[in-house]
């Protein structure tokens, strides 16, 4: 089955009759490791650790959470979230996968979230000093899924787009070879968008 996409043309939302509500989440995360291998690259000279883990993030709404998004806790699961990190797994990466978000109510969800793993975003200039540029166990992206499954009439036709954040709980001697599993806590911060029934 294909991975839903979302309506993020330009012109297909200037042009979309729609509601926007907040959604805004705490994460708490549980990774597992499935598989790991490197790879290196003659020509280019470089080594790079791929992994395959099982993701699961349970979540609880937040205080900026709308009355549509307050309907969407639950879980989320990525039985692959794929990664890429330059030489180890505290190295710089890229990471995807598609998920399934399924909430109390029987709504569910289908999507992708990708993203890159080890940097830090909030830092000099724009910020205080927060975070360095090298910031392991650390993985930002985004996300954007849409409603396929539901009993809610108001949630028909509805895609989630939404930024994450999540930090691991792991020593960084663990995260070197990629981690073999670990908890976790995160937030994410987003919008539901559903089409006028009108």
């Amino acid at each position: 089955m294909a991975v839903p996409t979302c309506s993020d043309n330009p012109a297909t939302l200037w042009r979309l009759p729609a509601c926007v509500g907040a959604v805004s989440k705490n994460l708490f995360a549980n990774l597992r490791l499935e598989r790991r291998e490197r790879q290196r690259c003659a020509d280019r000279r470089c080594v790079t650790l791929k992994t395959l883990h099982w993701l699961q993030l349970e979540m609880s709404p937040y205080e900026c959470d709308s009355r549509i998004g307050r309907r969407l806790t639950g879980l989320i699961t990525v039985k692959r979230l794929v990664t890429a990190f330059d030489r180890n797994g505290i190295g710089r990466g890229v990471h995807s996968g598609d998920f399934v978000w399924t909430t109390p109510g029987a709504v569910e969800i289908a999507g992708r979230m990708s993203g890159i793993t080890n940097a830090g975003l909030l830092r000099p200039p724009a910020f205080r000093r927060c975070e360095d540029c090298s910031q392991p166990l650390v993985l930002y992206g985004r996300l954007c899924g849409q409603v396929v499954k539901t009993p809610i009439a108001e949630l028909r036709g509805c895609q989630v787009m939404a930024m994450y954040r999540i930090a691991l709980d792991a020593d960084e001697n663990q995260a070197t070879a990629g981690l073999d599993q670990a908890g976790g806590r995160g937030t994410l911060e987003g919008a539901v968008m559903c089409p006028c029934r009108t």
